[in-house]
């Protein structure tokens, strides 16, 4: 079945500080298939948060909710980054587009879940030059994966004894941006490929 998606400005609600709501508003045009894709992980990560002692109890002693949602924060996100990989070795095999796959190996893409969060996003950068981030987000990415190290090693270190219902909500929001962001450039890279049919 064909992803079906309205192409028309979309705008989202992510949480903000002390509960107020910050409006992101993703425009998508291109291949259906990265848009639709975004949207459904992007409406998943605003549920994370959907309740409020999420955050109040974020930073509790044993910071049980905060892994939590961090974990969970992780997950949607290489739910996103495997898919929409799989779908640039198959967008990569038109005709015309065989280049892109010298940049990065095909391979790696198939196992790019497997690899740290801030080298899937420079994967991404290198096939996709309309995907940029600003400085800050190339900070808090790299602050993600050192969290998600000490979240594998299920570490007591600082690390996550710091985590803080603030770093939460910029990671947060980081992750709603750089899907986002990839999306739409991966989207209109990607715009005169065929229908991609997900098994």
């Amino acid at each position: 079945m064909t992803p079906r998606i309205d192409t028309s400005e979309r705008q989202s609600e992510s949480i903000g500080p002390a509960g107020q709501g910050n409006t992101m508003t993703t425009a998508f045009a291109g291949h259906q298939y990265p848009a639709a894709l975004a949207l459904e992980i992007q409406g998943r990560l605003q549920a994370i948060f959907s309740e409020p002692f999420v955050l109040d109890d974020a930073a509790d002693s044993h910071h049980t909710l905060a892994r939590q949602a961090l974990t969970d924060i992780l997950g949607l996100w290489d739910g996103y980054i495997k898919q929409v990989a799989n779908f640039i070795v198959f967008a990569s095999k038109a005709p015309g587009r065989t280049a892109d796959l010298m940049l990065v190996k095909p391979d790696l893409l198939t196992r790019i879940d497997r690899i740290d969060f801030d080298r899937q996003v420079e994967k991404i950068e290198m096939l996709c030059p309309d995907f940029t981030i600003s400085d800050d987000t190339r900070n808090d990415i790299r602050e993600i994966s050192l969290a998600r190290y000490a979240l594998k090693a299920k570490s007591t270190s600082d690390a996550l004894k710091s985590i803080s219902a603030s770093d939460l909500l910029r990671w947060h929001s980081v992750m709603l941006s750089v899907i986002g962001l990839s999306a739409t450039a991966i989207a209109a890279k990607y715009r005169d490929v065929g229908p991609y049919f997900v098994e």
